[in-house]
């Protein structure tokens, strides 16, 4: 389910009030939504695989999870320690 223009301005304000750097979306799932929450707030995206195969570097069981948390390790260095 696609998120309203409503939920989109509440997570706008929600990231900034709480000064979140990442939001994170699957591979699968549009674009979209998580660029324009990134253009408003200054975030980074960072797509991680929720199954084996979803990425490239996901190619088995312990691949997946090397592959998001280095993801999210370098969207966390990309965006600070201030969350941006």
């Amino acid at each position: 389910m696609q998120p309203g223009p409503a939920h989109l301005a509440a997570m706008i304000r929600l990231m900034r009030d709480r000064n979140v750097g990442i939001v994170i979306r699957e591979p699968h799932e549009p674009e979209r939504d998580a660029a324009f929450l990134a253009a408003k707030t200054g975030a980074a995206i960072v797509v991680l695989a929720a199954s084996v195969g979803a990425t490239p570097r996901a190619t088995d069981y312990i691949a997946l999870f090397d592959a998001d948390v280095d993801a999210l390790a370098t969207a966390a260095r990309v965006s600070g320690p201030s969350g941006r």
